[in-house]
């Protein structure tokens, strides 16, 4: 018989978080695309701030608009993002050409932006993940405080998703970790006992156990 390797052991494992973390990836970018055509923009995204860096997480775009596609990244002091986080401007923007200050991020140019909503996802502990983030290329002047509690909302509902997401995360990279561990020692033995067949005392088959020399067994 042929064992599996450590990594095709580890492999096996992994796919067990799969189907969770695509309902929920599915969950979130159709959430990302009602709220994008609902409000008519160009782009909706999720951000996630790493370190210095804001990686789009997940991208919902009008047909034939691709600036930007999931797992891209930029550095936080480039966009909007963290300025909304740190109150330096404002959540809803309908239109970026009123805000003096806008001028002098690039993007605002180079995108373009027109109209921007961008609301902090914060988790449960406090912690601020990243941004729900909608824009269009154009002003879009019938935006309104209405609108930006819409998407607060819908923030609050994706903190809950990306938590799920992060939870089981963690827990499958703690299993992992504890499979890894196991293999690096060599574990689990293979065994072998042969089975009998009573009346006749004839060999009919083999019995093979794998056993681990560690607790718990």
């Amino acid at each position: 018989m042929t064992r599996k390797s450590p990594a095709n052991l580890i492999d096996t494992a992994a796919e067990a978080i799969g189907p969770r973390a695509a309902s929920i990836d599915q969950s979130i970018d159709r959430m990302l695309s009602v709220v994008r055509t609902h409000l008519d923009m160009d782009v909706a995204f999720v951000s996630e701030f790493n370190g210095r860096d804001r990686v789009f997480r997940f991208v919902s775009c009008a047909a034939d608009n691709d600036v930007i596609r999931p797992g891209d990244s930029a550095p936080l002091d480039d966009g909007y993002c963290l300025r909304v986080v740190q109150g330096r401007i404002p959540q809803l923007i309908p239109d970026t050409s009123a805000i003096p200050v806008l001028a002098s991020i690039a993007i605002t140019a180079q995108m373009p932006i027109g109209a921007h909503i961008s609301i902090p996802i914060r988790l449960s502990d406090g912690s601020v993940y990243g941004t729900f983030c909608c824009f269009s290329h154009v002003p879009r002047a019938s935006l309104d405080e209405r609108d930006r509690r819409m998407m607060q909302a819908f923030a609050e509902l994706l903190a809950y998703q990306v938590e799920g997401n992060l939870d089981a995360v963690r827990a499958h990279q703690d299993k992992l970790d504890r499979i890894s561990s196991v293999l690096e020692l060599g574990q689990p033995g293979i065994v072998y006992q042969p089975i009998y067949r009573i009346s006749d005392r004839k060999l009919v088959g083999i019995e093979c156990l794998s056993r681990f020399l560690l607790e718990p067994q």
